[in-house]
């Protein structure tokens, strides 16, 4: 947990029955103002309460709110756009940096958060994967993302998926303590059907995640190799959680009647890209209610890996439907902005720290 003066952090930290607690236990005020002020911060941005009704005959009762509420944002210090998507990087308290992405769809804009500085998962192609884990973010590191997406750079969020950096498992309980604050009806009133959890396969924590029997809340998972040689390979939780284990787990997930578990598959040139391949993938996802994610891979930074073809990429996908396989391709957006999908990271943080 990071020490702090304020209390700033505490409040996006806070689910509304816990901030509810909090004002009786130290003002001894009712829900009626509690429930007011929670609104007017998460669904108008309003963090100073300013020109509230609540409060227009009891000024003196509103400073009391104050040092409960947000004194403070941390602060975005770059945006970067390319090719409609927008990538900002968030400085933390102690100088380190979260980086979120907002992707325009078709008719409504999806917001890609991170839920850790780094990662130690160590995935080969991906770039937050040569960073290491740097730190787990907070709870309210976490839901400032979203707060800034849509008060600070105005944009009208539908969708959140939790597939920026970090592994969201390894930061289990801040993540579901997010999930909650996203989804309260007086705050943010996001559906758990418009937020998608993305793991490499954590099966701990899809088992934990399961336990709580949220079904309408989406999960992703991370495969990028039909055999287990080829993904122990580019991906190191192989090694311990085996194909065979994992798609044990997801057969066992529940799901609601109309539920998907979503496979998102990398593909990269030369390494999982053979007909054999393609045999191997179908065998996976036939027993699964899933829909396969088809994405090209995203050069990163001193990458060994190659980009398939438009062409390459056209015959995997047809190969697949051929054989009836519930698909979508991802067109890769912000390639140059370092903000597309395996890209996010900063590796130079990673080297100053280790500087120190």
């Amino acid at each position: 947990m990071l020490e702090t003066d304020h209390l700033f952090e505490h409040f996006f930290s806070l689910t509304l029955s816990e901030f509810v607690s909090l004002i009786k236990n130290k003002l001894g005020k009712r829900e009626f103002y509690s429930h007011a002020i929670y609104s007017a911060i998460y669904k108008k941005g309003n963090i100073t309460i300013e020109d509230m009704p609540e409060f227009v005959k009891v000024k003196q009762l509103r400073n009391s709110f104050l040092e409960f509420l947000p004194q403070e944002l941390l602060e975005i210090s770059q945006i970067q756009e390319s090719n409609g998507l927008t990538k900002f990087i968030t400085v933390t308290e102690d100088q380190l940096e979260i980086e979120s992405v907002v992707i325009p769809m078709s008719h409504y804009n999806t917001l890609c958060i991170s839920s850790q500085i780094g990662c130690k998962m160590g995935c080969t192609f991906c770039e937050t994967g040569k960073m290491g884990l740097i730190r787990s973010l907070e709870v309210f590191e976490i839901i400032t993302q979203v707060y800034l997406a849509i008060f600070q750079l105005k944009f009208d969020i539908k969708n959140i998926v939790f597939m920026g950096m970090g592994e969201p498992f390894d930061n289990f309980d801040n993540v579901i303590q997010a999930v909650k604050i996203l989804t309260e009806p007086k705050g943010f009133s996001f559906s758990k059907s418009n937020i998608t959890i993305s793991t490499v396969g954590r099966i701990d924590g899809i088992k934990k995640l399961a336990k709580l029997n949220w079904p309408r809340l989406n999960l992703a998972i991370s495969l990028n190799a039909p055999n287990n040689l080829i993904r122990s390979e580019i991906m190191p939780i192989n090694r311990t959680t085996p194909l065979e284990e994992l798609q044990k787990v997801l057969m066992e997930y529940p799901l609601r009647k109309s539920g998907i578990i979503l496979i998102e598959y990398v593909l990269i040139k030369d390494v999982n890209d053979s007909d054999k391949n393609v045999e191997e993938l179908v065998e996976f996802l036939l027993p699964l209610r899933a829909r396969l994610n088809l994405i090209a891979y995203n050069p990163g930074t001193d990458t060994v890996y190659k980009r398939p073809s438009e062409e390459e990429m056209f015959l995997f996908y047809k190969k697949l439907a051929d054989k009836n396989v519930f698909l979508c391709r991802r067109k890769s957006r912000g390639t140059e902005s370092m903000a597309a999908c395996g890209q996010l990271g900063n590796l130079k943080l990673r080297e100053a720290l280790s500087g120190k």
